[in-house]
């Protein structure tokens, strides 16, 4: 049986996959919930900074809505 070491605590692999399978599946209900809210605005202005979040933001309300 394979172990992923850190800080002397032994998690087996079949762990870290379900970790991992839980987080993909949380980030893209994320996503799915952030799209149903745009679409439920109709239209959007985002104040883009040009940090990550805001750069996000703007992708997917474009991606969501369009560009007009």
């Amino acid at each position: 049986m394979s172990y992923f070491l850190t800080r002397n605590t032994k998690l087996e692999t079949e762990e870290l996959r379900d970790i991992k399978r839980n987080m993909d599946q949380f980030v893209k209900q994320k996503l799915e919930r952030l799209k149903e809210i745009f679409q439920s605005m109709g239209k959007v202005l985002v104040a883009f900074s040009g940090g990550v979040d805001s750069t996000f933001l703007l992708r997917v309300a474009k991606d969501t809505l369009g560009e007009d």
